[in-house]
């Protein structure tokens, strides 16, 4: 029996990518206390104490004091408007052009003694979200004022008058449906009642006919 030479084995392919490493496992203690296990330090007894609970109040970025309206009034004889210089980005040109020519003047640092600096940003101006602080004469304001009223009053009786001339209107046009209707079925029940006396007639005079 001869002895066979050993036929070498082929290598298995090799695989693709990072070898996985094995990770060997390490007991770790907890990374911090639970709240519950930990006792609170002074610093946090003390802040838990002198905690005062303060609800959320939505604060209006445009408010300004009564008192300093009045004052600039009583004052100076002005009353303050906010009028829109920007709408989502674009510059309202017309509209302030128009403000300027019914009195209206823009608000800057050192206005009225001082009163408003404290809302202008640096450069003097009192701006927030496109609106402008300005400010007229007390009595151009009450011109405007009382034009505005009358305009308002003479609007709503526009729409009360044409309210009460489409309500006569209506009723009009409700009486002649009703009234073209109610011909109609006049109409309808004189066509039957002739078509059965047509009928009645015919039938009488087929009898008379006959021998």
């Amino acid at each position: 029996m001869t002895d066979t030479p050993d036929t070498p084995q082929p290598e298995p392919p090799a695989k693709r990518g990072r070898p996985k490493l094995k990770r060997l496992a390490v007991e770790r203690g907890p990374l911090r206390q639970r709240l519950r296990e930990r006792e609170p330090t002074i610093r946090e007894e003390q802040e838990h104490a002198n905690f005062v609970y303060q609800p959320f109040e939505n604060i209006n970025p445009l408010h300004i004091d009564t008192e300093i309206l009045r004052s600039i009034e009583h004052d100076y004889g002005y009353r303050l408007q906010w009028n829109a210089e920007t709408v989502l980005g674009q510059p309202q040109e017309q509209a302030m052009a128009s403000h300027k020519r019914n009195g209206f003047q823009e608000v800057r640092k050192g206005s009225f003694g001082g009163l408003l600096d404290y809302l202008c940003d640096r450069e003097g101006r009192i701006a927030k979200d496109g609106l402008v602080l300005m400010a007229r004469p007390a009595q151009i304001d009450d011109m405007a004022r009382t034009y505005e009223r009358k305009a308002a009053r003479r609007a709503i009786e526009d729409m009360k008058r044409k309210h009460s001339d489409e309500g006569v209107k209506s009723a009009c046009r409700a009486a002649v449906a009703i009234k073209r209707r109610a011909n109609t079925i006049a109409i309808a029940q004189a066509s039957s009642v002739w078509k059965s006396r047509s009928a009645d007639h015919g039938a009488d005079h087929r009898q008379l006919s006959r021998p």
